[in-house]
């Protein structure tokens, strides 16, 4: 239970499938108590007991399959498994004797499959729901609105109205925003597949530069091992769990980074607890393009020594390149950045479009930017805008 808490608490930083699984869990809990609720009452109606005795069966069987798919991480599955119960329960409901509730059974099947956002079955889902009711409005209209309606025609129009409202609304919904998020899917897609790239090349040029200065990789370095061991203990008694087990998970992680994890998942003699072990470890090793290994570099690069009283962080141009030509190729490639790289964000947040000349021009004023050009750059720049912008953009 505390676990599933801290997902909720945390459900913004979760991925898909881990979302979907918390969601079919929540709907799950919700189903279990709506049918343990409802269903022994709808005895009173005009169903036999056989009739509600089979409902009930095929209820727990749809139930416990749904929570079994659950835990073996086929939470897709578990999800339309559970759509199918609440559709199920809708058709068994809306039969009863009693037809003036039988109505809100739809939305709120509707509601569960809503909850789930997912379009492919909100379209299918949601549209023969829709159709059934519709069908079963005309159908049962004269019982289901009562003696003291005016019309039972307009009526029925009217609930159909708000119904196939209802539905069409979500639908407009589920379509736009499935069309900004796979918009945002395809640029982190874009972006990351160049992230990684640069991240190669980041990790071989400072292997290269190890190799230079005579450094021994961070896999081999006795103190970096030190290190991780101590903090790894040092967190493991804060749960106050055993302090030799956590050791021997240190070291077989580093000693993980001498083989590849198809060729410890191939050797036969090893034990398959060592396998899942270093399934499960290989996403962290520091010797492949993961983001731990990112995020220790950049930790690391932050307390490196530098190499012959060299500066890593100079940021003016003048200071990076001495000679005029090199400085104004480099200016040259900034307004061409500028002018091509989309930075500039709508009234929503999202990233629209590449910055205008003029906003460059306006860019080139401010002091902020003096801590990377000097005066004298920002002045050639603006007395020659009109050169720049015939040339480069």
């Amino acid at each position: 239970m505390r676990t599933l808490w801290l997902k909720l608490k945390n459900s913004a930083y979760l991925p898909v499938n881990e979302l979907l699984g918390m969601k079919v869990l929540l709907v799950l809990v919700f189903m279990f108590l709506f049918g343990a609720l409802t269903i022994p009452v709808s005895i009173l109606e005009a169903f036999s007991v056989t009739v509600t005795l089979v409902v009930a069966l095929g209820f727990f069987v749809m139930f416990a399959t749904s929570f079994s798919m659950v835990l073996l991480k086929r939470v897709r599955l578990a999800m339309h498994l559970s759509i199918y119960t609440f559709i199920g329960l809708t058709v068994y409901y809306v039969s009863g004797a009693t037809l003036a509730y039988g109505y809100f059974f739809f939305f709120i099947t509707l509601i569960v499959i809503i909850f789930f956002q997912d379009v492919y079955a909100y379209t299918v889902y949601g549209g023969s729901l829709i159709v059934y009711g519709i069908l079963y409005i005309n159908a049962q209209g004269e019982a289901l609105m009562g003696d003291f309606e005016m019309s039972v025609m307009m009526s029925n129009v009217i609930h159909q109205i708000i119904l196939v409202g209802f539905f069409l609304f979500f639908l407009v919904y589920f379509i736009l925003s499935d069309t900004h998020y796979e918009q945002l899917a395809t640029d982190f897609a874009t972006r990351r597949k160049a992230i990684d790239k640069y991240r190669m090349l980041a990790m071989k040029f400072s292997a290269e530069l190890d190799e230079r200065d005579g450094v021994a990789a961070p896999v081999e370095d006795v103190g970096f091992q030190k290190a991780v061991s101590e903090t790894a203990l040092f967190i493991n008694e804060l749960f106050e769990d055993e302090g030799e087990n956590i050791i021997e998970v240190v070291e077989f992680y580093f000693a993980l980074h001498q083989y590849t994890l198809d060729d410890v998942l191939a050797d036969s003699r090893i034990a398959a607890i060592t396998k899942r072990y270093a399934s499960e470890l290989d996403k962290f090793r520091i010797d492949k393009n993961t983001d731990l290994m990112a995020l220790f570099y950049e930790a690391r690069n932050h307390v490196k020594e530098r190499h012959g009283g060299e500066d890593r962080y100079v940021f003016r141009l003048e200071d990076v390149f001495t000679a005029k030509a090199n400085q104004l190729m480099v200016l040259g490639l900034v307004y061409v950045y500028l002018r091509t790289e989309w930075m500039q964000l709508d009234k929503w947040g999202r990233v629209e479009r590449s910055m205008t000349h003029e906003e460059i021009c306006e860019l080139f004023k401010l002091n902020e930017l003096r801590t990377y050009l000097s005066y004298e750059h920002a002045v050639f720049f603006l007395e020659n805008e009109d050169l720049f912008n015939q040339c480069l953009r």
